[in-house]
């Protein structure tokens, strides 16, 4: 069974990575990004341009709490532009990730090293090297990185990527990347509650693709997880989703047994709301014993169990399981 877990799972992360290569804008200068335990504060802050009222505010917001940043700090950098891709109107306020591997395999591959136990260095070193957010005139850039190829991913509150950008950080500040092409996108809000109707604050929460969205999110390298956790309150939100039908949200929590939401249609342009009520859980108590070396029966201490899902849909959350 361990077996067939482990070939399964480097099955589809070679279709992930495979996947990901679909549409790769020409690579520019080598940049780098870095990793580390946490984001450091960025080396150079963006100026954009004033921007007044309400729409200035909601900006200024909502690039405040994209968590921007530094892991694995260098002397090289990159700029670019988030765009529509119809149109080519900019895009503010998106979230831009440097990663050192494709987007659709960062969560996968480290889902995957955590749940081997591989360490916190491990599945880091795919997380985000570093990360920032579109100004009012959709530019980004990223200062302060180790030089190297790296993938971009960008995504807005209302705007999803159309496909995948490979570009190389140098130590040269004006190293351009390709332009970020958007599509419009639909958001996923909604709140998870407990067994009993209570909030349920401090779940993990997963968006994958149903069987009605897998082959638009493929054909634009956007396969991937949208990993989230709900607030004190319960509430969650994902945004940039792409529109399509049989989405599908999956809840964990030590509080509960392993919930879905299924058919979850996504529409451009508008907020989709889910409540997710949790299914109640139980507790497997036993007891691990083998032989002696008189072949009596004993029991073992620090032996390692797992349980093992059952089922597609659960086991890809077979590390909260």
């Amino acid at each position: 069974m361990t077996a067939a877990l482990a070939l399964a799972s480097f099955a589809a992360l070679l279709w992930l990575f495979l996947g990901d290569t679909r549409r790769v804008a020409p690579s520019l200068a080598p940049g780098s990004t870095s990793q580390g335990t946490a984001l450091a504060a960025p080396a150079a802050t963006l100026k954009s341009p004033a921007a007044d009222g309400a729409a200035g505010e909601a900006l200024g917001a909502r690039r405040a709490a994209l968590e921007l940043g530094v892991r694995v700090r260098g002397e090289a950098g990159l700029r670019g532009r988030v765009v529509e891709r119809d149109g080519g109107a900019p895009v503010a306020g998106a979230r831009v990730e440097l990663l050192p591997v494709p987007p659709a395999g960062a969560a996968v591959l480290g889902r995957m090293l955590r749940m081997f136990a591989m360490g916190d260095d491990m599945w880091k070193r795919v997380q985000p090297i570093a990360v920032a957010a579109t100004d009012a005139r959709g530019e980004y850039a990223f200062r302060g990185v180790r030089p190297g190829t790296y993938y971009l991913e960008a995504r807005g509150e209302w705007h999803a990527p159309d496909g995948v950008v490979r570009a190389r950080a140098t130590r040269k500040d004006d190293a351009a990347a390709p332009d970020i092409q958007m599509l419009a996108a639909g958001r996923v809000v909604g709140v998870v509650l407990r067994p009993d109707g209570t909030p349920a604050p401090r779940a993990k929460l997963a968006l994958v693709p149903g069987p009605g969205t897998f082959l638009t999110v493929a054909r634009n390298g956007d396969v991937r997880f949208m990993e989230g956790e709900s607030d004190e309150f319960g509430r969650f939100a994902f945004d940039g989703v792409l529109p399509g039908a049989g989405w599908e949200i999956t809840a964990s929590s030590p509080e509960f047994a392993l919930t879905h939401a299924r058919d979850i249609s996504v529409a451009a342009g508008v907020a989709t709301e889910v409540e997710l009520r949790a299914r109640l859980g139980g507790v497997i108590v036993g007891r691990v014993v083998g032989e002696d070396a008189d072949g009596a029966r004993a029991p073992v201490a620090g032996a390692h169990l797992g349980a093992v899902p059952r089922g597609l849909r659960n086991l890809r959350c077979v590390e909260e399981v």
